[in-house]
C-alpha cells in the first residue's frame, strides 16, 4: 500500500473548519496506513461514518482553550502570545499520555480535530519532542455550504459560521507553514478521491500507493449520499451573502493546492486581527459564545437516547462552554455525569446550576443524592432542605430529605418529613415504609399501627400493609392479632403472582421458575417470598403442633429435618443456691466474659454500673471469666479494686453454662445478667426493682433498650409495647410470637430461677428467649417503655459466629417450645406467626448473601427448611436468580 516504510514516525495532522470534510478526509489517510487513535467519539447523527477524533485529544483541546477563555465555537482569535504563557506547561503531560495511548509506538499516525487548527503549535512542539515528523493536510469546503451544514446541526447563524470558517482557515494556514504541507479541496475529494489525496499527500511529503483492496475500502466509505449541502464555488464567489474578507478568502484557498500564497494570506489575516480587535475588547471571550448551547443539549438527548453516552457527555459540555450562565444545562450535564459514575464533577455542576438559579427543587434535589452517593450526608440535607424549601408540597423531596435526616438520627426532623411526605403522597408503600422504618427504630408502634390501618384501608388488595401490621402486632406482643394480617398479606400475595389462594404445596415455586419472566420485579418477588415464608411456617407449625397433639412428649420440629438438627427433648439445668443464705445483697450483677472483645466496652460497662451502685450496699457485681485466654478480663475488672468481684471458672463451660454459673453465683434477691458490651442508665434498678419490692406476685421486669454500634453512637429502639408501666396480661402468650426482651433490660427474682431452672445447653441461639418464656410461667413481668439501657449490635457478638442453619433451626425449635407451652387451644396460629418471621428474616439474609455472591453455597438442610423439599443445583440457581433480580 505504501511505497516505502519511512525511517521516523511521521504524524499526519488534519486541520480546517468543522463540516469541511476534516473526517472523511482523516479515514482515507488512516485507510491508507496511518494509525487512528484508539478512543474515538462515537459516530453521530450529524457525522454517521464517525468523527475520526481522539477522545482524550479532544478533552484536551477543550481545555486549552478554556484556559484562554476560549471554546469551539467562539471565532475570536486566541490571545497572542499564548503558547509562551505559563498556562500552556500545564497540559503538556497529559498532551504527552495521550500521544502514547492513543498511537503507542505506530511509525504512522493520523491526527483530527479542527481546534488543531488554532492549537497546532502546542501539539507539534509536543510531537517533536517525541520524535514525530509533521506532515499537515488542510481541508477547504464552500464557506457557504459550511454555515448551512452548522445550522442544520447546531442553530448557528450565517454570520457565526463565517466568522468561525474564517477563523480556522487562517490559523491552519498560519500554523501549518513550518511543516510540508498541502490543501485539499472537499470537492475534488468527493469527485476523484484517488487523484485529489495522492497528489495531496505527495505535496505534504508523504507519496502514497494504493492496492485495489484499500481502494474498495475507500470507495464504500466515501459516499457521496453523506453530503447534505451542495453549492458551486462560482455561486459562492459571486453571493451576496459572501461579504468580501470572506470571498477574498475563499478564492485565495481555492487558488491554494501545493503552493500557498503566503502574502494574500497575510494581508487576510491582518485584516482579520485588526477586524477582531474592533469587534470584541480584550483578551475575553467574544458575544458568539453562548449562541449554540440548546441545540447541543438537544444533540446531546439524541445521542443518549441512543446509547452514545461518551457523544452525549461531550455534547453537553459543548451547551455549557456555548453559554456557562445557563442553569438548566449546567443541571443537564449534572445528570449524565451521574449516569457516568463521575460523581464529584456532577455535585459541581448541580451546584452551579443552583447558583444561577437557586429557585429550582430539581436542582436542590438532585444536588442533594448525589452527595448522598459520595457520603457527604450533612451537606446532602442541606441541599434536600433547600429542595423541599423551593417545592413544600411536593411528596418525594419531602421524603428525601426524611431518609437524610433518618440515617444522621434526626429523628424528630425526620418524622415530621415523612409525615409531611405521606400527607402529599398518599398511602402506597414508597412512602410509608421508610416511615414505617423509622417508628419502628424509636419503638412508636402505636402509631405505626394507626398509619397502617390507613394504609390498609387506603389499598385494599395490597398485601404490604398488611405483611408490615403482621411485623408490627408482633412486635406488640398480639401474636393472634398478627396470625390474621399475615394470613390476609399472604393471601393478597397469592394474587400478586396469579394464585387463587395460598398455596399447600411447592408446585407454585417450580412453576415461578418455569414462568421467570412473569415474575419480574421487585414487588412480585416480594410477593412471592410472603407467599413461600407463610407457606413454609405454616406446614412447620401443623407439622409440629400435630405431633404434640398426638404425643405430648414429642420432641417439637423431630421428624421434620435431619436429626442432628434437633438433638433431642430440651434440658432445663436446676439453680443450686448460692451460701450462705444470710448476709445477701439486695441486687447481683452478673457479667459472663470471655476473652473480652474490646477493653473499653467492659470498662463502659462497668462504669454504668458503678454509676448505679454509688452510695448503697445493695449491689454485687461480679464478672464471671469463662476460662479467657488472656488476662484482660482479670485485669479491667481488678483495676477497680473492691468495687468489682472476679471469679474465673476453672475450665471454659462455654455461652449458656458460663450464663448458669452466673446464676449459681448469684446473692441477691434479684439478678441482673449483664453481658460485657451493654450499659444501663441512672434509674435502672430502682425502675426494675421497686416495683417487685412491692408486689411479691412480679417474678421479673424489664425496660426498653436502646441499640447503639461499637462507638456508643445511636442505632435504634426497642420497640414500645405499652404506653405505661405496669404488669403484663398473658406475657406468656405475647413473647411466644418473638423475642421482646433483650439481656440488660431484664431483671429476675433469684427465686423464679430457681423454680424455672437456668438456661438450656439444648439451645444455641434462642437459649434467651426460651427463658423468659418459662420465667413468665412463675408469676407476673412488669414492663416499664422508658429506655434504661443500651445493647451494642456488632461483630464480635458471639451469637453472630453462629450459622444461618443454626439460627434459623434453633429459632423455630424454641418458638416451637414457647408455643406450646402457652397452653393455647391452638397453638399453631402463635406459632406460625413466629416461623414466618424466622424465614422471612433467613430469606432476607439469602438475598443479601445472593446478591453478594454469584453462586451462594447454601448447605442442603437450609433449602429444606426454606422450600420444603431437597432441591437439585439448578433448581436453586434458578430461583435465586429469579428473587434476587429486582
Amino acid at each position: 500500500m505504501q511505497a516505502t516504510k519511512p525511517a521516523v514516525r511521521s504524524a499526519v495532522i488534519i486541520l480546517g473548519m468543522h463540516r469541511s470534510g476534516t473526517s472523511a478526509l482523516t479515514r482515507l489517510v488512516n485507510l491508507c496506513g496511518w494509525q487512528a487513535p484508539k478512543t474515538l467519539m462515537q459516530p453521530s447523527e450529524a457525522n454517521e461514518t464517525g468523527h475520526w477524533e481522539s477522545i482524550p485529544i479532544v478533552r484536551i483541546n477543550n481545555q486549552i482553550l478554556s484556559a484562554f477563555d476560549r471554546q469551539w465555537a467562539d471565532p475570536k482569535p486566541i490571545p497572542e502570545g499564548w503558547m509562551a504563557s505559563a498556562e500552556i506547561a500545564r497540559f503538556r503531560d497529559a498532551a504527552f499520555e495521550a500521544i502514547a495511548g492513543e498511537f503507542g509506538n505506530a511509525d504512522r499516525i493520523v491526527i483530527k480535530d479542527p481546534r488543531l487548527s488554532h492549537l497546532l503549535p502546542f501539539w507539534a512542539d509536543v510531537l517533536d519532542d517525541m520524535g514525530v515528523a509533521i506532515r499537515v493536510l488542510i481541508a477547504s469546503r464552500n464557506p457557504l455550504e459550511i454555515v448551512r451544514s452548522l445550522r442544520k446541526r447546531d442553530g448557528m447563524k450565517q454570520n457565526h459560521g463565517l466568522l468561525l470558517w474564517q477563523s480556522h482557515m487562517l490559523s491552519a494556514e498560519y500554523h501549518s507553514r513550518p511543516f510540508p504541507r498541502a490543501l485539499i479541496h472537499y470537492d475534488d475529494l468527493l469527485d476523484d478521491w484517488l487523484q485529489s489525496l495522492s497528489t495531496a499527500m505527495s505535496n505534504a511529503g508523504e507519496p502514497i500507493e494504493i492496492d485495489d483492496a484499500v481502494a474498495a475500502r475507500i470507495a464504500d466509505f466515501l459516499s457521496p449520499r453523506h453530503r447534505h449541502v451542495r453549492i458551486s464555488s462560482d455561486v459562492a464567489l459571486e453571493s451576496n451573502d459572501l461579504a468580501t474578507p470572506f470571498q477574498n478568502l475563499y478564492l485565495a484557498l481555492h487558488n491554494s493546492s501545493a503552493e500557498f500564497a503566503e502574502t494574500d494570506f497575510d494581508r487576510l489575516r491582518l485584516n482579520w486581527l485588526t477586524a477582531w480587535e474592533k469587534r470584541s475588547e480584550g483578551p475575553g471571550a467574544s458575544q458568539f459564545a453562548g449562541e449554540l448551547p440548546v441545540k447541543f443539549v438537544q444533540q446531546s438527548r439524541k445521542a443518549t437516547k441512543t446509547g452514545r453516552d461518551d457523544e452525549a457527555l461531550s455534547l453537553a459540555r459543548k451547551a455549557i462552554d456555548a453559554d456557562p450562565n445557563i442553569a438548566r444545562h449546567h443541571h443537564y450535564l449534572g445528570r449524565l455525569l451521574i449516569k457516568a459514575g463521575m460523581f464529584d464533577e456532577a455535585v459541581l455542576a448541580f451546584a452551579r446550576a443552583i447558583a444561577l438559579y437557586p429557585r429550582s427543587a430539581e436542582y436542590h434535589h438532585d444536588h442533594a443524592d448525589t452527595l448522598r452517593r459520595i457520603g457527604r450526608i450533612d451537606e446532602a440535607i442541606i441541599a434536600a432542605r433547600g429542595a423541599v424549601e423551593c417545592n413544600p408540597d411536593h411528596a418525594e423531596y419531602e421524603l428525601h430529605l426524611g431518609k437524610l435526616l433518618s440515617a444522621q438520627a434526626h429523628f424528630e426532623e425526620a418524622e415530621r418529613s415523612f409525615s409531611a411526605a405521606l400527607e402529599h403522597g398518599g398511602y402506597s408503600s414508597q412512602f410509608v415504609l421508610p416511615f414505617a422504618a423509622l417508628l419502628r427504630r424509636l419503638g412508636k408502634l402505636d402509631q405505626l399501627e394507626a398509619m397502617l390501618h390507613g394504609y390498609t384501608d387506603a389499598e385494599p388488595a395490597d398485601f404490604i400493609p398488611h405483611a408490615e401490621m403482621a411485623e408490627t402486632l408482633l412486635a406488640l406482643g398480639r401474636p393472634g392479632d398478627a396470625f390474621e394480617a399475615q394470613s390476609e398479606a399472604a393471601s393478597l400475595a397469592s394474587a400478586e403472582i396469579g394464585l387463587d389462594s395460598v398455596p399447600d404445596d411447592a408446585t407454585f415455586l417450580h412453576d415461578a421458575v418455569a414462568d421467570a419472566q412473569s415474575m419480574k420485579g421487585t414487588k412480585r418477588r416480594d410477593a412471592l417470598l410472603t407467599v413461600l415464608a407463610w407457606w413454609r411456617a405454616w406446614c412447620l407449625a401443623t407439622a409440629i403442633c400435630d405431633d404434640h397433639s398426638d404425643n405430648a412428649d414429642a420432641i417439637p420440629g423431630d421428624g421434620i429435618w435431619p436429626p442432628e438438627l434437633c438433638p433431642g427433648p430440651l434440658s432445663i439445668p436446676k439453680v443450686t443456691a448460692a451460701e450462705p443464705e444470710h448476709n445477701r445483697p439486695l441486687i447481683s450483677v452478673l457479667i459472663p466474659v470471655f476473652n473480652v472483645a474490646e477493653p473499653r466496652w467492659l470498662r463502659e460497662c462497668l462504669d454504668s454500673l458503678l454509676a448505679e451502685a454509688a452510695g448503697t450496699q445493695d449491689f454485687e457485681i461480679v464478672v464471671v471469666d469463662d476460662a479467657s485466654t488472656d488476662r484482660t478480663a482479670r485485669e479491667v475488672s481488678t483495676a477497680y479494686g473492691s468495687q468489682i468481684s472476679y471469679v474465673r471458672n476453672d475450665e471454659n463451660l462455654g455461652l449458656l453454662q458460663n450464663h448458669n454459673r452466673c446464676l449459681e453465683l448469684a446473692r441477691g434477691e434479684f439478678v441482673h445478667i449483664l453481658h460485657q458490651d451493654d450499659l444501663v442508665y441512672r434509674g435502672f434498678y430502682s425502675a426494675m426493682i421497686g416495683p417487685m419490692q412491692k408486689d411479691d406476685s412480679l417474678v421479673a421486669a424489664f425496660a426498653r433498650t436502646r441499640m447503639i454500634d461499637g462507638d456508643g453512637a445511636f442505632a435504634s429502639e426497642q420497640p414500645c409495647i405499652g404506653r405505661t408501666a405496669g404488669p403484663l396480661e398473658d406475657f406468656e402468650t405475647m413473647i411466644a410470637g418473638r423475642q421482646l426482651v433483650l439481656f440488660p433490660s431484664i431483671v429476675v427474682r433469684r427465686s423464679a430461677y430457681r423454680e424455672v431452672g437456668g438456661f438450656s445447653p439444648s439451645s444455641t441461639f434462642a437459649f434467651d428467649w426460651e427463658m423468659w418464656s418459662r420465667i413468665g410461667t412463675a408469676g407476673r413481668v412488669w414492663f416499664d417503655p422508658s429506655i434504661l439501657c443500651a445493647h451494642r449490635v456488632h461483630a464480635k457478638s458471639a451469637t453472630n459466629s453462629l450459622d444461618a442453619v443454626e439460627r434459623l433451626t434453633d429459632g423455630i425449635r424454641i418458638a416451637s417450645e414457647n408455643a406450646i407451652r402457652t397452653q393455647s387451644p391452638d397453638p399453631k396460629d402463635i406459632l406460625s406467626v413466629a416461623i414466618n418471621r424466622l424465614l422471612a428474616r433467613e430469606w432476607r439474609a439469602v438475598i443479601r448473601q445472593a446478591s453478594a455472591r454469584p453462586e451462594p453455597e447454601i448447605e442442603e438442610k437450609m433449602w429444606e427448611i426454606l422450600v420444603g423439599e431437597s432441591c437439585t443445583q439448578e433448581f436453586r440457581a434458578e430461583f435465586l436468580a429469579l428473587i434476587c433480580d429486582t
